[in-house]
């Protein structure tokens, strides 16, 4: 209750990318190997860093690495940085995968990659970065189709008068691509889990009313944070737990649909409302017998019982009108 309560009031809405927007089935597109690595040496040790991974970037790499007939070793000591990448060791060796920025700031080298990585992002890829043992090793090109209705959905938003945001992990570039593909102007990349929180905590400040739609562990602190937040029902355990909203069909239109479907419900809670204040302080002094001495009204116990229970009848056959609500 609730949820739908706040979902009614809610202005602006915050789009993660992957899973939300995106169909959440990112696959690998481009393998670039730096030095003496090739795609076939270096895959198996990006694969393993990220097969514990529940991101979908990370099981792109995975799939790719067993479609190609490649081994994955077993990860050891592995660390998950949230809105980053991965650290994890693999046949001996330090793998880190992640985000170019990351690499960087743990001392890697990444400016053979910069040009090539860049050039990706603008197409709508985004591009991931492979380290081994401090040096670069490959720069990935994965990508990730937007969702069928993205487009009519984030358009029905904007025709409602709702403001939409788009706030990624994903490289900005990449971000800005996928963006202008759905209508969305509004658009920032290269955002960690606590930027989305900061971002939100911001617009509600300014006066917005904020719903969240994400999916991932990454998503879990701004939903929670977010006037209402939703999770699609195919996210992270934890997206779902920290979410007011749960949506099961995966589809962005959903999200369109839980803000027509609370307007609604908030709409025919005021009439009821209306209708039940305006009949009692009508019929009340009528059953009270006010009205007898000056126009001769009053009623039977029989009839006053049967125009009580008329009156809930009312309500909740105008409450049922929400079933047909779209």
């Amino acid at each position: 209750g609730a949820a739908l309560e706040a979902a009614a009031s809610i202005d602006t809405v915050v789009f993660d990318k992957t899973g939300t927007l995106t169909v959440g089935a990112p696959t690998l597109v481009h393998v670039t190997p730096f030095g003496d690595w090739t795609e076939a040496t270096i895959l198996p040790l990006a694969s393993a860093a990220e097969s514990v991974s529940e991101h979908p970037l990370g099981a792109a790499i995975v799939k790719a690495a067993g479609a190609r007939g490649l081994v994955t070793p077993p990860p050891h000591d592995v660390q998950v940085v949230p809105g980053h990448g991965i650290r994890a060791t693999a046949e001996g060796r330090v793998v880190l995968v992640g985000s170019s920025r990351w690499l960087a700031r743990e001392g890697v080298d990444v400016a053979a990659a910069e040009a090539h990585a860049l050039s990706l992002a603008s197409r709508g890829a985004t591009p991931v970065l492979v380290a081994v043992d401090g040096a670069l090793a490959a720069l990935l090109g994965i990508a990730d189709a937007a969702r069928d209705d993205a487009v009519e959905a984030v358009a029905a938003l904007v025709a409602r008068g709702v403001r939409v945001a788009l706030l990624s992990g994903d490289a900005p570039e990449t971000a800005r691509a996928v963006g202008g593909q759905l209508g969305i102007a509004d658009v920032e990349g290269g955002i960690r889990p606590d930027d989305k929180v900061a971002r939100i905590e911001a617009r509600e400040r300014a006066g917005q009313r904020v719903a969240m739609a994400g999916d991932g562990i990454n998503d879990a602190a701004a939903l929670a944070r977010a006037t209402v937040g939703i999770a699609m029902g195919s996210g992270s355990d934890l997206a779902i737990a920290s979410a007011g909203v749960v949506l099961l069909r995966p589809t962005v239109g959903a999200v369109h649909e839980t803000i027509v479907l609370a307007r609604a419900v908030r709409r025919v809670i005021r009439q009821n409302l209306a209708w039940a204040f305006g009949y009692n302080i009508l019929a009340l002094p009528v059953a009270a017998g006010l009205l007898y001495p000056s126009l001769g009204w009053r009623l039977s116990p029989m009839l006053a019982s049967a125009l009580m229970a008329l009156s809930s009848v009312v309500v909740v056959l105008n409450a049922l009108r929400l079933r047909a609500a779209r």
